[in-house]
């Protein structure tokens, strides 16, 4: 069953241009047909098509249904997007079939990508979202410099970590220290890794310093790690 993404009206749901088009003119879905849908806030719905239109669709809510995909932990990313774009929208697919809360890309100094079109990572992440029937939405945040993203989760209450390769800064194995349960913000640099004043920076605002063990990973293959020990951790 097809899952749709839009805003909750009491009894009735609203899509929006871009689910009402895929809708009508891709899956061309009619009048009466039963899809799923979510407002992306860990609620899905069973509904019916009240009106096709392409630019806004109606739906009827039916019933509420059993969605058991809540996770008992909270996952924040923040990665250096890679060269090849592909690379981290692969990444942001997977890390959204595995579970995770929020994405931040960051610029940093060895970053080989200094711009981003935001727009087009979120229809990769709306369409993970709903491939994976999902009822939670992945929220994702613009390009931000390093230093500015530390300064912003300077108060963040849950465990910070930094992963990065460099030998003269010591790292503990993230397996010894994640707690399950737990409120996470990653930090994945680029291919050039975090430069030293980056690690020290982050070390200074309380992110401890990881391996993710003795494989060289590239940036998104690092990343997606992540995801897989969170979620391995809360099991």
């Amino acid at each position: 069953m097809h899952l749709f993404i839009g805003i909750k009206q009491e009894s009735q749901a609203l899509l929006n241009e871009n689910e009402s088009h895929h809708l009508a003119k891709v899956l061309r879905l009619k009048v009466g047909d039963t899809v799923l849908f979510t407002e992306g806030k860990g609620e899905m719905f069973l509904a019916k098509i009240l009106q096709v239109h392409p630019k806004n669709t109606l739906l009827q809510i039916t019933e509420k249904t059993d969605y058991n995909q809540s996770r008992n932990y909270r996952l924040h990313v923040g990665i250096a997007p890679t060269k090849n774009i592909d690379r981290t929208e692969w990444f942001l697919e997977k890390a959204i079939e595995i579970g995770i809360d929020e994405v931040s890309f960051l610029e940093t100094f060895h970053s080989e990508r200094r711009n981003l079109k935001l727009d087009r990572m979120q229809r990769v992440a709306t369409a993970a979202i709903k491939q994976s029937l999902k009822a939670e939405n992945t929220q994702l945040h613009d390009l931000i410099k390093f230093s500015d993203f530390i300064a912003k989760y300077d108060g963040f209450q849950g465990q910070k970590f930094i992963a990065h390769c460099n030998s003269d800064f010591a790292r503990k194995d993230i397996k010894n220290c994640i707690t399950p349960q737990g409120d996470y913000l990653f930090l994945i640099g680029p291919e050039g890794d975090f430069s030293a004043e980056e690690i020290k920076l982050a070390m200074a605002q309380n992110f401890t310093p990881i391996s993710l063990g003795n494989q060289r990973m590239r940036t998104e293959t690092a990343a997606l790690s992540t995801a897989f020990i969170a979620n391995w951790v809360n099991k």
